[in-house]
């Protein structure tokens, strides 16, 4: 009688441990969180992609922006222009001249006598009575022959930001009696930059720079091209239009 009770009281100590095993492996229950049951399996949440800051449609074409037409405040490029570039304008500016490959212009100012001009792959220069000088390899050739051209009243070669890219900028300070109306006398009075097949006299676009000139230059090479932003200003007062322009320049972005 004794026996059978320690048999049964073994087995009720046996299976009590097997529950207490049992127990101590069991996960515990999840906890309800307010608001309702937990999920069964986590939910992963949408990816939104960013808007890009500027997109195509934010950039406008210079040549569709129609002549004699205030031009909106914003982003611009050139449908013509190479190399291609972008530059941000304020409501002040407006097209006078259709642009090409090689050279825009835009203005400012109520007769437009404020412009700002690109031009694109220097051909020749002469300066004065010197040899003319073809496919110039780089912006400081030209800059160099202008300042070293005698008659010509400029300031040190200063560096500029033009976009991310760095431009050589000199200052024509006038003074001298030269004049565009004057054909014959260009290199007595300067230089001549030539756009095209045939230097100065040849039938080719020039940019000529007198004694006479006050002008504000900006030299840059992009890639194997060098590029020359000309700046022209309206009033008696040069340094504000001068400031202005340089704020203009700096944001020109090419390719």
């Amino acid at each position: 009688m004794h026996s059978h009770l320690r048999v049964r009281a073994a087995a009720t100590m046996l299976l009590a441990g097997t529950l207490i095993v049992a127990g101590c492996s069991t996960a515990p229950p999840s906890t309800a969180l307010p608001g309702g049951p937990a999920s069964a399996a986590p939910t992963t949440a949408a990816v939104t992609t960013p808007e890009p800051l500027v997109t195509a449609a934010a950039v406008m074409v210079l040549e569709d922006a129609g002549l004699e037409t205030p031009m909106a405040a914003g982003t611009y490029t050139s449908r013509l222009f190479e190399p291609t570039l972008t530059l941000e304008l304020d409501s002040s500016w407006f097209r006078r001249d259709a642009g090409d490959a090689r050279k825009f212009n835009i203005r400012r100012g109520p007769n437009g006598e404020e412009d700002l001009t690109f031009f694109s792959g220097i051909d020749f220069v002469q300066c004065g009575d010197s040899d003319v000088v073809e496919a110039p390899p780089d912006s400081s050739t030209v800059v160099d022959l202008i300042i070293g051209m005698p008659k010509l009243n400029t300031t040190q070669p200063e560096e500029v930001h033009v976009g991310d890219l760095l431009g050589t900028e000199i200052r024509m300070l006038g003074g001298g009696d030269g004049s565009l109306d004057d054909f014959e006398g260009y290199l007595a009075h300067g230089c001549v930059l030539s756009f095209g097949e045939v230097p100065f006299p040849g039938d080719s676009s020039w940019l000529v720079e007198l004694d006479s000139s006050e002008e504000q230059l900006v030299f840059v090479d992009v890639d194997d091209t060098v590029v020359v932003i000309r700046a022209r200003h309206g009033s008696g007062d040069v340094e504000a239009p001068w400031d202005y322009m340089r704020e203009v320049i700096g944001t020109v972005q090419f390719g």
